[in-house]
C-alpha cells in the first residue's frame, strides 16, 4: 500500500477539545474521577458505552471495552 493510499485508509482524528500542558501541582499515581451525569450527557454516554461494546472496541492495552470506566478510558485515548 502506498503512503498516499495508507493516509486515505487511516482517517485523521480531529480534536475539537482545548488542551494545554498542566502547570503547577500535578497529582501523581492513578487518577480517579467521580462524576454524576444527567440529561443529554447521560444519554450520550450510554450511547457511547453501548456503541463501543457493540463494535468490540479495545483499549490501547488490548483489553475490550466492557465497563463504563473502560468507555471513559477509550474516549480519552482516542481524543486525537
Amino acid at each position: 500500500m502506498t503512503t498516499q493510499a495508507k493516509a486515505k485508509a487511516t482517517p485523521k482524528r480531529a480534536s475539537r477539545f482545548p488542551r494545554a500542558k498542566p502547570q503547577g501541582y500535578i497529582a501523581t499515581g492513578s487518577g480517579h474521577v467521580d462524576v454524576r451525569l444527567s440529561g443529554e450527557g447521560l444519554e450520550r454516554f450510554r450511547e457511547l458505552h453501548a456503541g463501543l461494546i457493540d463494535k468490540s472496541a479495545k483499549l490501547a492495552n488490548g483489553r475490550p471495552v466492557v465497563t463504563k470506566p473502560d468507555a471513559i478510558k477509550w474516549l480519552l485515548e482516542n481524543l486525537g
